[in-house]
C-alpha cells in the first residue's frame, strides 16, 4: 500500500468497497486518469494536482493537506530536473499558494524557493535571487536596492549578505537548511 493510502486510512475504512491501486505518485495518477479519460477511476491527490491537470474534485479533506503540498514541491523538483520547467513552476506556485492560504510559512517557503530554481533554470538569476529573498523574509520586494548581493523582482526581494527575503513585503523566515536549498 502506498503512503497516500496510509494517510487516508479513515477514508478507506468508511468506504471498504473502494479498490485501492498503487500508482507511482499522486499527481501522476491524476494526470493518467485525465489524459486517458477514465470515468471509472479516481485518484487521491491534492487540489493542486486537480487544478494542474483539470480534474474534477469528488471528495475533499480525506488526507493530510500539508503532505500533499510537500509532495507537490517534490514533484516540482522532479519536473525541473527532467526539463519540464513550466510544469515545475506550476507545482511550486500551487504549493506556495496553498500553504499561504493555510498560513504554513515553511511549506510556502519551499514553493517560493522552487520558483527561484525555475528562474535560475530560465537564465533569470535576478528573479531567482528575489525568490530566495522572499523566503528569507527581510527587505521590501519593490524597493530592494539593486546591488551585487541584493535584488528584487516584483513581489520578491532577496538580500544575500543578510540572508533576508520577503514576499509581498512580508518577511519570510528560513532555517539555515532552507537557506542552503
Amino acid at each position: 500500500m502506498s503512503r497516500t493510502c496510509d494517510c487516508c486510512g479513515k477514508f478507506f475504512a468508511r468506504h471498504p468497497k473502494i479498490q485501492k491501486k498503487v500508482f507511482y505518485d499522486t499527481a501522476g495518477s491524476v494526470k493518467m486518469i485525465t489524459e486517458e479519460g477514465l470515468s471509472d477511476s479516481a485518484a487521491i491527490a491534492s487540489e493542486i494536482s486537480a487544478s494542474i491537470y483539470g480534474a474534477k474534485i469528488i471528495a475533499r479533506d480525506i488526507g493530510d493537506v500539508r503532505r500533499a503540498e510537500e509532495c507537490t514541491v517534490i514533484a516540482g523538483y522532479l519536473r525541473l530536473y527532467t526539463g519540464d520547467i513550466a510544469g515545475a513552476e506550476r507545482c511550486y506556485e500551487a504549493a506556495a499558494d496553498s500553504a499561504r492560504r493555510r498560513g504554513d510559512r515553511q511549506t510556502r517557503s519551499w514553493g517560493l524557493l522552487g520558483i527561484a530554481r525555475v528562474n535560475l533554470a530560465r537564465g533569470r538569476p535576478e528573479l531567482a535571487q528575489g525568490g530566495v529573498a522572499a523566503v528569507l523574509g527581510r527587505g521590501a520586494p519593490e524597493a530592494a536596492p539593486s546591488t551585487a548581493s541584493t535584488f528584487g523582482a516584483g513581489r520578491l526581494a532577496i538580500d544575500l549578505e543578510r540572508h533576508a527575503a520577503s514576499w509581498q513585503g512580508e518577511p519570510l523566515d528560513l532555517t539555515p537548511s532552507e537557506w542552503g536549498i
